[in-house]
């Protein structure tokens, strides 16, 4: 069985090094914040990150597809990176 377990208070793994990684490869330059600095949202959930970036950065993304494409987006990166192809 295949699985992805979503530590994000660092009691298993160290979730933020997977994450910022993630963000900054990838989440960002998709919104077109490629020099976003990763500090100001690392620890924060991403229904947060989103409020953050609206506000920062006005980032134009509905908030719908935001929150919806994230987790999957975010999968897809993590089970990339236990194969090894990422």
């Amino acid at each position: 069985m295949d699985a992805v377990c979503f530590d994000t208070d660092g009691v298993l793994v160290d979730s933020e090094d997977y994450l910022v990684p993630y963000e900054a490869g990838e989440l960002f330059p998709r919104l077109g914040l490629d020099d976003l600095d990763v500090d100001g949202i690392t620890g924060m959930n991403y229904r947060e990150i989103y409020e953050s970036l609206v506000e920062t950065c006005e980032v134009e993304m509905a908030r719908a597809d935001f929150v919806a494409d994230l987790p999957a987006s975010l999968r897809e990166h993590l089970l990339a990176r236990a194969d090894g192809s990422a």
